[in-house]
């Protein structure tokens, strides 16, 4: 029978749809960077990684880790081929940089063996070297990079070339040093004698501020981008233009939970033309924001509404939100027609299904860390306070006093998030370590005790006792002089917000808007502690407690 013969029936049938699968987070970013001509290549950063190898778990979504960035690279490898650069932007071993005790020296050895080891073999090709690097010296920086052959610049002003596919990049690495008068022209001049090189684009590597970045007089072509280290912030930036024609800084964040992408393309392998900036991930990531607080400030408003005029019309309001942010997050990738330079950051999410090679080496160096501390702590003998300083009595002496202070400091609970009803507080901070096994592992209990590393506190971590928790003298202080004379001049009694960010901040938290100050005091300040205060901030709401 021919086609022709076919019923009315059969031909109105319409055809079966077929689900498709949503794509993974890791097959997501390769989508974002269509290839459209064998010119076409890749730059991927990361910044201020601080010597992260496994987010902290402190958040309802941790970001980052290195067996997820390794998922993130493979993926890339394979849709690059050779055409793919791997940097580091400086900033790579230590939090901050502040010289390392010996004590630490037995974790941190572990820990930068793990992220050096897998950064080689995912085949980093350049660090520069930040503030933060040699926080145990130049020269142990030196031999760890030497020791896993990883290139990095050793002087101020570094150039080099480096082949991607059918493109010679020119790198230009810089850190500060000495005088930026003096330093500036020197960066000018070795900017010069790379762009005199056959090189067809060149991206730099840079620790200096944006100030110094602005301040030099950039060609008005030849240098496309500038992978930026020095951290202005905590999370990636909207990429700013240094000059009509200038490059595009892009800063990709801290604590390694994003990956910077900077994606070259030419329609039909047209190389002649240089790429314009594309901006849309950055746009669309903005405007995503802006919806996710509007709708959440219309659903506070929602269950506080009491008329049904007012709930039917939030309601259509937060649908329409609601479907506006929906279609933006499934916007599609397509680049514009033009030659193009796609720039954008790619969140370590960890729906990430991590590499299995790393995710084992994350794991043992985790099950190493008490007995590498055990054997660093093992013959330390802890800083004793001056002669007439405070020293840490505990919250049981507080209690002494301030009985319905301490009763509301136990009290003083919130969920761990809208999905997990778990209770979480300062008086369980030493608990939610012991639920992960990481009471030995210096790189947290001094968040989640009293007095740590602290003259007249505690330095051994299986010495915390009665120190364990977030207590009274983490926020006010040493309490010993004020305990025995009752006097407040010994305590501090105002506590500003700096001080509560010196571990509220990222990885711990979201970012840095997540932390709302005077919402987390409404929690902790009460009926006996800070009660005043508290009522200013609590309003009507305090009478409706009473």
């Amino acid at each position: 029978m021919s086609l022709w013969g076919c019923t009315a029936s059969q031909q109105s049938q319409p055809a079966p749809v077929v689900p498709t699968k949503p794509l993974t987070p890791e097959q997501a970013l390769v989508a974002q960077v269509p290839i459209r001509g064998p010119a076409d290549f890749g730059v991927v950063f990361t910044s201020g990684v601080q010597g992260s190898v496994k987010p902290c778990g402190c958040t309802q979504r941790p970001l980052g880790g290195v067996s997820r960035l390794a998922t993130a690279l493979k993926h890339l490898r394979a849709h690059y081929g050779d055409n793919l650069l791997f940097l580091d932007a400086g900033d790579l071993l230590f939090e901050k940089s502040k010289p390392r005790a010996a004590v630490e020296q037995c974790q941190d050895e572990a820990r930068i063996e793990l992220l050096l080891s897998t950064y080689k073999d995912l085949g980093v090709v350049q660090t520069v070297q930040g503030k933060r690097d040699t926080a145990a010296g130049l020269e142990k920086y030196k031999n760890w990079l030497e020791t896993f052959q990883i290139h990095y610049a050793a002087d101020a002003i570094v150039t080099t070339l480096q082949r991607v596919g059918k493109k010679e990049i020119g790198l230009l690495a810089l850190r500060p040093e000495g005088e930026w008068t003096s330093l500036k022209p020197k960066v000018e001049q070795a900017l010069h004698n790379l762009l005199q090189q056959q090189t067809d684009h060149v991206v730099v590597l840079s620790q200096l501020s944006l100030e110094s970045l602005k301040s030099i007089s950039w060609p008005s072509k030849g240098v496309d981008v500038i992978l930026q280290g020095h951290d202005p912030g905590e999370a990636p930036k909207q990429p700013v233009s240094l000059g009509a024609q200038g490059p595009w800084v892009l800063f990709n964040g801290i604590q390694g939970q994003h990956l910077g992408v900077v994606h070259f393309s030419w329609p039909n392998g047209e190389t002649d033309e240089p790429p314009q900036a594309d901006l849309s991930f950055f746009n669309v990531a903005a405007e995503k924001k802006v919806l996710a607080i509007r709708l959440a400030g219309m659903e506070k408003r929602l269950k506080e509404a009491t008329s049904d005029k007012q709930k039917i019309f939030l309601k259509k309001r937060i649908s329409d939100t609601a479907s506006k942010l929906h279609a933006l997050e499934h916007q599609k990738a397509d680049l514009p027609p033009e030659p193009a330079m796609r720039l954008f950051s790619f969140a370590l999410v960890p729906e990430i299904t991590p590499h299995e090679d790393v995710e084992m080496a994350v794991a043992s160096y985790e099950q190493a860390i008490p007995d590498l501390v055990a054997q660093c702590e093992k013959d330390v003998i802890c800083e004793p306070a001056e002669e007439g300083d405070a020293v840490y009595v505990g919250v049981q002496t507080c209690a002494a006093c301030h009985d319905a202070a301490v009763k509301h400091w136990r009290q003083a609970l919130h969920r761990r998030s809208p999905m997990d009803d778990t209770p979480v507080g300062h008086s369980r901070a030493w608990l939610t370590l012991e639920e992960i096994n990481k009471t030995r592992d210096r790189t947290c209990v001094g968040c989640h005790s009293v007095g740590f590393n602290e003259p007249g506190g505690y330095c051994k971590t299986d010495e915390v006792g009665f120190l364990a928790d977030v207590q009274c003298e983490s926020c006010h202080g040493a309490g010993s002089l004020h305990s025995v004379t009752g006097d407040p001049n010994f305590i501090d009694r105002e506590v500003p917000e700096n001080h509560c960010r010196g571990c509220h901040h990222v990885p711990h938290i979201e970012s840095y808007e997540s932390f709302k100050y005077e919402e987390n005091l409404k929690i902790i300040l009460g009926p006996g502690h800070g009660e005043k205060k508290w009522r200013q901030l609590m309003g009507d709401a305090a009478l409706t407690h009473d």
